[in-house]
C-alpha cells in the first residue's frame, strides 16, 4: 500500500510514445518527483509537457530533491520545500534575487512568448533555488545554525542562504518583512516551549510526555496505603475534606479514583 508520500502525476509522454502509446495517462510517483529524467520533460502540472534540459540546473534539481529525500526523509522535505518556497516568492515578489531565476525562464518561454503566475515554466524556473534552500532548511545540522548562540554559526548560515538562492543578501538590512528575519524571530521563540509547535519531522523532541504506563504507576503509587497523599485528590492534588481517604474531592466533586479512570490525570 502506498503511503502519503506519493501522489499521482502525468506519464511522461515520449515515455509512452516509446511504449506505442500515444494517449495521455497518470501514474503514482513519489512526491519528490518532477520531471521525467531519461526525456527531460517537466511533468508536474496538469499543462501540456516542456523540455528542461536546456537550463541543466533543473535537472539537477530533480536529482539533488530525491538525494535529500532519500537523507532526510520525504515528510522533512516536504516541511522545508514549503518554507523555502515561502522565502523565494516573497523575495522575488519584491525584486529581489530573481536574476538566476529569470534568465532559465527566458530559456524556456518561446520567442515573443509570456507567463503568468501559475505558468508551469515560470514554476520550473523557479524550481533548482527552492530545492537549494531546501536542502539547507532540511538538514537538522544547518537548520540549528541560527540557535546555537554563536556569531559564527549564525553568518555560516547566512552565507549558506547566499550561496543557495540570495546573492548578496545582509540579514542586517532585510528590515522586519524579510521572510528569513521573521522566520528566525518565529522558530527562535517556538524551541522555548516543551514539544514547541510546527516541529521538523526529523527534529529530536525536547519533551516526552508521560506513556499510559507512567501515569498508571504513578496513581498507584499515590492510592498505595503507605502513601503520603491519602488525603489527597488523585486528579488536582487538593486536600480531601472527607473523613474518607480518596472518595470526594471538594473541587470537582467526584471521587478522584473514578474521575482519574474516566477522564484522566491532569
Amino acid at each position: 500500500m502506498l503511503d502519503d508520500g506519493w501522489h499521482v502525476q502525468a506519464v511522461c509522454t515520449l515515455c509512452l510514445a516509446a511504449k506505442g502509446v500515444f494517449t495521455q495517462a497518470r501514474h503514482w510517483v513519489p512526491k519528490s518527483t518532477r520531471l521525467c529524467l531519461r526525456h527531460g520533460r517537466w511533468t508536474d502540472t496538469y499543462h501540456a509537457q516542456f523540455d528542461v534540459r536546456l537550463p541543466p540546473e533543473i535537472i539537477q534539481a530533480q536529482r539533488d530533491h530525491r538525494h535529500l529525500v532519500r537523507e532526510h526523509g520525504w515528510q522533512s522535505v516536504e516541511v522545508a520545500m514549503r518554507q523555502a518556497t515561502g522565502w523565494c516568492w516573497r523575495w522575488w515578489d519584491s525584486r529581489r534575487f530573481h536574476q538566476e531565476r529569470d534568465r532559465r525562464l527566458k530559456l524556456l518561454i518561446p520567442s515573443g512568448g509570456g507567463t503568468y503566475r501559475e505558468d508551469p515554466r515560470l514554476i520550473a524556473s523557479s524550481y533548482p533555488d527552492v530545492i537549494a534552500l531546501t536542502g539547507l532548511l532540511a538538514s537538522p545540522k544547518l537548520r540549528n545554525l541560527p540557535f546555537t548562540g554563536r556569531e559564527r554559526d549564525f553568518r555560516v548560515f547566512v552565507s549558506e542562504v547566499r550561496a543557495r538562492a540570495a546573492p548578496g543578501y545582509r540579514y542586517e538590512a532585510a528590515g522586519v518583512a524579510d521572510p528569513l528575519v521573521r522566520w528566525i524571530e518565529e522558530e527562535r521563540y517556538y524551541r522555548t516551549l516543551p514539544n514547541h509547535p510546527f516541529p521538523m519531522p526529523n527534529e529530536p523532541r525536547t519533551h516526552n510526555p508521560d506513556t499510559l504506563e507512567d501515569l498508571t504507576r504513578r496513581l498507584n503509587a499515590r492510592l498505595a496505603p503507605e502513601s503520603d497523599d491519602q488525603r489527597q485528590c488523585a486528579i488536582c492534588g487538593t486536600p480531601l475534606k472527607d473523613a474518607h481517604p480518596r472518595r470526594v474531592c471538594p473541587v470537582n466533586g467526584v471521587t478522584g479514583l473514578v474521575s482519574w479512570v474516566r477522564f484522566g490525570c491532569g
